[in-house]
């Protein structure tokens, strides 16, 4: 849009720029052609000139302004840690341009910041799964692209997991349809099953703080997965730890679900 609004401005100023310098030459013809003209032709082509260099000023003035705000802008942006809390030093530095720098600085910073969580939260899902259950295990994103496999998944498949990563699930398993789960989850927000390739898939999300499916953990079967804690020795646990024993696969769903800062839903829940 900007290369486009550049070179309309050029356009535009070359054509006016042409414009006048052409009536310019015509007043200037009328001269020599018409001398009961003469008056007349002098003061058209007078003006002409005039309008002309006025119109070249303008030209220059605003290419001159345009740089000038763009080493101030990479100025400031190398800077960017000093101003990017202050709204008012980016208006004062760049004028009505600060404002619209920091909003797209704010953006870039809240969309970074938000992958880096995101990414956080896979790897550290990924070591709780691996730590408390060794069921193969598939992990997608919200496009139905494998993000994660366990090697017990890809040895089901006979193949490698290098080999499964960044694939579509649909791809390896003909037959399940992961837009009409992934709509489903986003709907139900419980686990739902699948079947394709001749393999049968449970199908768990993972919600984040707004409630949006951020991951979605598969294993075979229709059994939803199931989490043994790591179990500590007798003597180092509490008598509250050994009550609480059989609720540690919900713990483990809140945990989980923290990560995303969300939460992980299993059925009946």
């Amino acid at each position: 849009m900007m290369l486009l609004r550049k070179i309309g401005f050029w356009l535009v100023s070359l054509i006016g720029l042409g414009g006048v310098l052409g009536l310019g030459v015509a007043g200037y013809r009328l001269v020599y052609q018409e001398a009961g003209l003469k008056t007349q032709a002098e003061a058209l082509l007078f003006a002409c000139f005039l309008i002309a260099a006025l119109l070249l000023i303008v030209v220059v003035s605003v290419v001159v302004a345009a740089k000038r705000n763009l080493y101030r802008a990479e100025a400031l942006f190398s800077q960017r840690s000093v101003y990017a809390a202050d709204s008012d030093l980016w208006k004062r530095r760049l004028g009505p341009l600060g404002e619209l720098f920091l909003t797209y600085n704010k953006q870039i910073i809240g969309l970074n910041t938000r992958r880096a969580l995101k990414i956080h939260g896979l790897s550290s899902l990924v070591r709780i799964l691996t730590s408390h259950s060794e069921e193969p295990i598939v992990i997608l994103d919200v496009k139905g692209v494998i993000r994660y496999v366990s090697a017990n998944f890809a040895k089901k498949l006979e193949s490698n997991p290098g080999k499964l990563l960044n694939e579509s699930l649909t791809t390896l398993l003909p037959g399940i349809k992961i837009p009409h789960i992934l709509s489903e989850l986003d709907r139900s927000h419980i686990p739902v099953s699948g079947t394709g390739g001749g393999k049968t898939m449970q199908f768990t999300p993972v919600l984040d703080k707004r409630g949006e499916i951020a991951y979605v953990i598969c294993t075979l079967g229709t059994k939803a997965l199931e989490i043994r804690p790591l179990e500590r020795p007798a003597a180092t646990q509490d008598p509250g730890d050994k009550a609480a024993a059989g609720q540690q696969p919900n713990r483990f769903w809140s945990l989980a679900s923290r990560l995303l800062g969300g939460r992980t839903n299993k059925k009946g829940q």
